[in-house]
């Protein structure tokens, strides 16, 4: 018999799920000593459990996995300018880098709003900026897409913001995470889309579009010199086999540029590849569409003195945002503009490759409080801004201050638009009493009046030959060209007055027909008339202009 103690005995262990204690999970395996695909770099991926990893990864000039680097940050809060108190948007949440900065510098009392499509990204960064900046009700994070900006200020009883930032450039998250399909870097779905539960992936517009269309939709959204022979090698390929992950099309294009006539380094290569991928992404989001709609709208929504910024990444949108830019400067709803465009330094470049394609452009939303002072208080003939791109304000032989044109301007040109304030036809008759000379007919309901300082069409003078034409289109007057005009040459427009008081207002313009008054050239052969009647004996007023016969033959 053994003196040895009976054995204890052990616990039944417990089956998964009922008590057990979790078992540690394992990080995942990968080849070599580095992690390479993005699922692999768990401690990227968990930045708050691995700082020193994502320090290390940052101070190699490269951006973590699951993390984007706001970009030209410094040279985007000197524009903006946000302060204490403002309202301010950002278009483009993200990773929220921007917005935490731009929030940052409205508090105490200000509020930020910002947009993101993304429907998988916005509840992380959300998360992550509730949980750092604690901000209450003065951050308001919307889910949807920018052009839906001046609905989104309504819905939250915004009247004006003090300024927005879009920064348009694709989120380093998504393109990094091969089942967006972003990247030809990594294999993954043919997808692009910016919000996956909407719209149809890229690889049904590359299994849909004909040739022509895939070639236009190359050299539309990214100036693809070789579109032709790649949309021919797509629609060759796709007639064998779908194209339906981001591998499957990077193959078809080096095949494409392998075929022709030309070798085609890695570089070259490469740099087609993300243009492909940029075209269709353009095309999918509709992006082009959206960016339009922002730019027609941004400077209805800023206050007077806001300010705007946009981070563009390629030449359609850099052009696109400068074309708004100087269209809103020539109408009078931007002050100022940004004459050249902003870039990254080397510094910012090196420790973010990503950056080194961005474009910063600006702009100043005009002053227009003083559209609201008395109308009693006539504003003073200050002298306009010298910075219009087609015109120069300087002294004239014709009236006091003339404009002129800088180089050559052909005919058709919309030169400049009148802006003014839009008033009642009972205010208009009451203006109109006073003298006030600046008054345009809008519609039926009101008037425009353009005796303004923001208004610089009011120093062009008028002519009885003159080589513009005012014309009305969709509520605003625009000053278009009659004919091509020369450099140095003032630009004129008739005013259009009618006979009542028009000796009130003599002309000096010196053409060879100038009637002696601002008068609308109807009236031109009345006063001609006139003329010779006075020079015959005949009566010195020469009576009224001639009536129609209400009885023609």
């Amino acid at each position: 018999m053994s003196s040895e103690p009976p054995s204890p005995e052990l616990p039944p262990r417990p089956a998964d799920g009922e008590g057990a204690p979790a078992r540690p999970k394992r990080r995942p395996r990968y080849r070599g000593t580095h992690p390479r695909r993005f699922d692999e770099k768990y401690k990227e991926l968990n930045p708050g459990q691995y700082p020193e990893t994502v320090a290390k990864v940052l101070a190699s000039g490269k951006t973590p996995a699951g993390m984007h680097r706001p970009v030209m940050l410094q040279e985007i809060l000197e524009i903006l300018h946000p302060q204490p108190g403002e309202i301010g948007v950002d278009c483009t949440l993200g990773y929220g880098g921007h917005t935490t900065e731009l929030w940052k510098r409205t508090q105490p009392g200000g509020r930020l709003l910002a947009f993101d499509v993304d429907p998988l990204e916005l509840p992380r960064t959300a998360a992550r900026l509730r949980e750092a900046l604690q901000p209450g009700e003065s951050l308001i994070l919307t889910h949807g897409n920018f052009a839906g900006l001046p609905r989104t200020l309504v819905a939250n009883g915004i009247d004006g913001v003090d300024f927005i930032l879009a920064d348009l450039g694709v989120s380093s998250m998504q393109l990094d995470d091969p089942t967006r399909g972003f990247s030809f870097k990594a294999d993954g779905p043919l997808d692009l889309r910016m919000n996956p539960r909407k719209g149809v992936p890229a690889s049904t517009r590359v299994r849909t579009l004909t040739e022509r269309g895939i070639a236009e939709l190359l050299e539309e959204n990214a100036d693809e010199p070789r579109a032709a022979a790649i949309a021919r090698a797509i629609v060759a390929a796709r007639a064998t086999r779908p194209i339906e992950t981001t591998h499957q099309l990077s193959g078809v294009v080096r095949s494409a540029l392998a075929s022709g006539p030309s070798k085609v380094g890695e570089e070259e290569l490469r740099s087609t590849l993300q243009r492909v991928f940029q075209a269709l992404r353009i095309d999918v989001n509709e992006e082009f569409s959206a960016l339009e709609t922002l730019l027609r709208n941004a400077a209805t929504c800023l206050k007077p003195g806001g300010r705007i910024a946009i981070l563009s990444f390629h030449s359609g949108e850099d052009r696109r945002v400068k074309k708004a830019f100087a269209e809103g400067w020539r109408a009078g709803l931007y002050s100022r503009v940004a004459t050249e465009v902003l870039r990254p330094g080397k510094e910012e470049i090196h420790a973010n490759p990503r950056a080194s394609c961005v474009k910063l452009r600006w702009a100043i939303r005009s002053p227009r409080d003083t559209a609201t002072m008395p109308s009693e208080s006539r504003l003073p003939e200050a002298a306009p801004a010298q910075d219009h791109p087609l015109l120069r304000f300087q002294g004239s032989g014709i009236h006091g201050t003339g404009a002129f044109a800088r180089g050559p301007i052909a005919a058709g040109t919309r030169v400049i638009e009148y802006l003014g304030e839009r008033i009642t036809k009972e205010e208009s008759l009451r203006r109109c009493m006073r003298n006030n000379e600046y008054v345009f007919q809008l519609d039926e309901d009101s008037d425009l009046d353009g005796d303004v300082s923001w208004n610089p069409a009011r120093f062009l003078n008028h002519s009885c030959a003159p080589n513009c034409e005012a014309l009305h289109e969709s509520g605003h007057i625009w000053i278009v060209s009659t004919r091509d005009i020369s450099p140095g040459e003032e630009v004129t427009f008739n005013y259009g007055f009618d006979l009542e008081r028009y000796k009130d207002y003599p002309c000096a313009c010196g053409s060879p027909g100038c009637v002696g008054y601002m008068v609308a050239e109807e009236f031109h052969e009345h006063l001609r008339r006139q003329r010779e009647l006075t020079r015959e004996g005949g009566p010195a007023d020469g009576g009224p202009p001639p009536a129609a016969d209400p009885n023609p033959a």
